[in-house]
């Protein structure tokens, strides 16, 4: 009886009508893939809203080239998989994504340097132009945004940008000093601190609310060395989880800097299953769920779109 009852809570839950705690207590992490290779796949940004639907760009489009993509559009993915257009027309190559806490969605466009703001209603406003190809937005509990730039041109890319709910641009940190340039994925945790990747090293940079900037990680490990570049980055239960891209791994870090493969083996592939077994291809993008136990991941090759269900038992 309580396998059967495991099992349809399973379905109540990844079909998307609810995602609570206690409906996983008798599931283990396990990887799955959500969506295979078509229409509608990211190969970039994540983000999910209160509701759990996942919100996928794709920069990279149809370009065989991952820094030069031509994508365009951003898509509406339901724990169950079912996606719906979000966003088109997005020719400057939709990147990172977030939510304010009003519900706006934001939206960073690599190639032609803007931060787009897109309200409830589907309006959009440009919040900035001229960056130096933006990557990642991310929102702190005041409403205020801040912008990874990962460079462009001969812009070497250190910069984290923050924009007030009023619009005002100011320079947080420049981490230019420390190692980090062409900056990549970036998260917020509960604290307002950010975290931030790059392309070129296996640092993680801290940023306090303040704008103090120190190295946080290395997220090379002994018999694992690391190979940049490092994808996105978010937060969930007390931890930053990273996207490893060219190593083909996920990695776990606590606040106290402690550094784990979270999951994947470093050989490319789609396997699903345990996560110390699973295989990737370029994982990219990676989004917790509101509940922080499913972890959805991007593929920049392949352009599947992954997730770790029972994330908080890892």
């Amino acid at each position: 009886m309580k396998k059967m009852l495991g099992s349809f809570l399973t379905f109540f839950i990844l079909s998307g009508f609810q995602s609570c705690d206690k409906y996983f207590e008798d599931i283990e992490p396990v990887v799955q893939t959500v969506s295979i290779p078509g229409p509608a796949i990211s190969s970039d940004g994540l983000t999910t809203d209160n509701l759990g639907n996942v919100y996928a760009t794709d920069n990279i489009g149809t370009s065989p080239d991952p820094f030069n993509g031509n994508g365009t559009t951003i898509y509406k993915i339901k724990p169950n998989g079912e996606r719906t257009l979000f966003a088109d027309k997005l020719d400057g190559g939709p990147a990172g994504c977030c939510f304010d806490k009003w519900g706006n969605f934001y939206v960073c466009t690599f190639r032609d340097g803007k931060l787009i703001k897109i309200k409830p209603n589907g309006s959009r406003q440009v919040i900035a132009d001229n960056l130096e190809g933006p990557i990642q937005v991310v929102s702190d509990r005041q409403g205020n945004l801040f912008v990874s730039v990962a460079g462009i041109g001969e812009a070497v890319g250190s910069k984290i940008y923050k924009f007030t709910p009023n619009g005002t641009k100011s320079i947080l940190a420049d981490l230019f000093s420390l190692g980090g340039i062409a900056l990549t994925g970036m998260a917020i945790d509960k604290y307002d601190n950010l975290y931030v990747g790059n392309f070129v090293n296996d640092i993680i940079h801290k940023v306090t609310p303040g704008g103090t900037a120190t190295v946080f990680v290395h997220l090379s490990l002994p018999g694992i060395p690391y190979t940049p570049f490092t994808g996105y980055l978010t937060y969930a239960n007390e931890n930053i989880y990273a996207a490893g891209t060219t190593i083909s791994r996920l990695y776990k870090i606590t606040l106290a800097g402690q550094v784990s493969v979270l999951a994947g083996t470093g050989q490319a592939g789609a396997q699903d299953g345990a996560p110390a077994t699973a295989t990737f291809t370029g994982p990219n993008g990676i989004a917790a769920d509101p509940s922080g136990n499913v972890l959805y991941i991007s593929e920049s090759v392949s352009k599947r779109l992954r997730r770790i269900v029972s994330l908080k038992k890892l």
